[in-house]
């Protein structure tokens, strides 16, 4: 049986994780876990082909034993044909030029669902399967001030209410 203590500020915890567990039946593991890396570069334009293969390169150097998510902003591609050619996984892409516009997801390891583009080239959300729970990601390069613009583009985004 574990022994509740109480520290010098009145409050109470367990001696130990492992006792708390016990105490209240819960196991540390219940099963294999899924994780993910998600990495977040600001590109600065990726029109230049060598700058976008020396970039892919090494992120492709990158452990994938798990699912690996990266997310690139201010790309400023018109088309992703490149980037999908020397990336051999998913690769989702919100074109834009100009004013740090444009988004590029690279996925290996899982599958994506219910892609979204967002209004002015500023990114997309997406969905994967994790642990057979859908987690919903946004890759976005946002407005760059505080203001109306910046506040009408998160509303834009924001999940709606659904209604039956």
């Amino acid at each position: 049986m574990s022994k509740l203590h109480v520290d010098t500020r009145n409050r109470f915890y367990y001696k130990s994780k492992v006792e708390l567990m016990k105490s209240k039946d819960i196991e540390s593991n219940s099963g294999p876990n899924q994780t993910f890396k998600l990495i977040s570069l600001n590109c600065r334009g990726l029109s230049n082909r060598d700058k976008a293969r020396s970039l892919i390169s090494a992120l492709n150097k990158l452990d994938d034993k798990d699912i690996t998510i990266i997310m690139l902003q201010e790309t400023m591609l018109e088309k992703d044909d490149y980037i999908k050619l020397i990336y051999k996984n998913h690769v989702i892409c919100t074109p834009g030029t100009g004013s740090g516009r444009g988004c590029i997801t690279l996925i290996r390891g899982t599958d994506i669902t219910d892609i979204e583009h967002f209004a002015e080239q500023r990114g997309h959300l997406f969905k994967i399967i994790l642990n057979e729970e859908e987690i919903t990601l946004v890759n976005a390069y946002t407005p760059n001030t505080y203001n109306d613009k910046k506040i009408k583009f998160f509303e834009e985004i924001s999940p709606k209410p659904q209604t039956k």
